[in-house]
């Protein structure tokens, strides 16, 4: 069977069926422009020879070639748009190894989306009509799987942990499923999704009965296995978004800030968000090639992942977040610790207040003591702090102490008045400091 020369080209440069798409779009408004077809440019190479051959084909196609840019710019179109039309007409020369010469600038892009909040996800899945798409964009936001991977998802890439009724449950995703040239991997899903996907597979299979192993897990019918168009579930996803305010229309021709695609990108933001979870795992669920050297260092194994992703689950729950109970206690500790350091500042208020008043006043009573905001446990507390050095030498001057001042305040309900110096009997005074040693 002959294949034909933009199958072949197509076969050994696409990775993914958008690529594929637009190869073939950018290749054929090239060809347009010049009302030629693929096959006879590769047989004109082909028949090239001799040197002379080859560089009267060189010469023709280097300037058709800046014709073609010179097309694209008098449109008026975008850079980034320009460069895209000429990766293909690069690729496929480079693929013909024939030196013509196609410069291609790489385009550094500008992305204008926001971050998405956990409020507007919730807000979103809870005002969408159809539970598949709940389930699609939970998935998104709770799995970090892109949309072109869902959309090719089986039954058997789940089925073992969900059968068992594991939570979270595994998903595979194997390379040929995978965007571009990315690597198998594999990631989880929580109660939320599964509760979810549980709706929508009772809807199209009847309550409680599963998927056929090669059956897809989104379809675009219920009753039909053709695969799920994502084009659609975006524009679903900004028509709710759109309506409850939370997406603007688009400004100068800018897209929108807030898409589809940032529930994958919450995921990356919170799946790590845990003080137990590195980032590296994240980066492996949502299907990103780690560092080459790296990769070989990184456990694949399904259990250490698993419980990791456990740690992960309280960051990405979106209809009831809570905590962890590692940061929970951390918040309790340094609550606590306000609180202490609170107390030790009233305390030691409290305590300033009372020396300023027994170096004013000659007289104090309970009642007293108790306005200017001492209890029994601040009576208490300056008992440990206060030194017993203030008593010093009552036989020659016999004076009332602090501390058997608030001795007496410590019984409120008698009104004694304390005075100073003569009222007071050396006796006493020996008692009373005997008794508080």
């Amino acid at each position: 069977m002959e294949i034909s020369t933009l199958d072949s080209w197509l076969s050994s440069v696409s990775n993914s069926e958008k690529t594929e798409r637009n190869y073939r779009l950018g290749i054929q408004k090239f060809l347009e422009c010049f009302n030629c077809i693929l096959d006879e440019i590769a047989s004109q190479w082909e028949k090239a020879e001799t040197f002379r051959q080859e560089r009267r084909f060189k010469k023709i196609w280097d300037k058709r070639v800046k014709i073609y840019r010179a097309h694209l710019k008098s449109q008026k179109l975008a850079k980034s748009t320009v460069e895209c039309y000429m990766t293909p007409v690069a690729s496929f020369f480079a693929w013909l190894e024939c030196p013509v010469k196609v410069e291609t600038k790489k385009m550094v892009y500008e992305y204008h989306n926001r971050d998405i909040t956990r409020e507007e996800i919730a807000s979103i899945i809870n005002h969408t009509a159809h539970v598949k798409e709940k389930a699609f964009f939970c998935m998104q936001a709770q799995s970090g799987l892109r949309p072109i991977v869902l959309k090719r998802l089986q039954y058997i890439d789940m089925k073992e942990d969900w059968e068992k009724g594991i939570v979270p449950v595994k998903i595979n995703v194997p390379q040929h499923k995978n965007k571009g040239q990315y690597k198998g991997h594999f990631t989880f899903i929580p109660e939320e999704s599964m509760e979810y996907l549980r709706q929508y597979w009772d809807i199209r299979y009847g309550k409680g009965n599963n998927p056929n192993d090669e059956d897809l897990v989104f379809s675009l019918n219920d009753n039909s296995n053709i695969p799920i168009n994502t084009a659609s579930e975006s524009n679903i996803f900004s028509r709710v978004a759109s309506k409850l305010g939370i997406v603007k229309e688009r400004n100068n021709g800018k897209p929108k800030q807030i898409r589809m695609y940032c529930l994958v990108k919450w995921f990356r933001n919170h799946a790590s968000e845990s003080p137990e979870v590195d980032s590296e795992y994240a980066h492996f669920w949502h299907g990103h090639i780690l560092v080459r050297q790296d990769e070989h260092y990184f456990t694949t194994n399904v259990d250490v992942h698993r419980e990791k992703y456990r740690k992960a689950m309280p960051f990405l729950k979106i209809s009831e977040y809570k905590e962890s109970t590692v940061i929970q206690g951390l918040k309790e500790k340094i609550q606590c610790v306000e609180k202490e350091l609170e107390k030790e500042k009233g305390e030691k208020e409290a305590y300033n207040r009372l020396v300023q008043l027994l170096q004013s006043k000659g007289v104090v009573s309970a009642s007293e003591l108790k306005m200017i905001g001492f209890n029994n446990v601040l009576v208490e507390h300056a008992k440990r702090t206060m030194a017993y050095a203030e008593i010093q030498d009552v036989e020659r001057n016999i004076k009332l102490s602090p501390i058997q001042i608030l001795q007496v305040a410590k019984d409120e309900s008698t009104e004694q008045v304390v005075t100073s110096n003569e009222d007071i009997k050396p006796k006493r005074l020996f008692e009373e400091k005997k008794l508080i040693e």
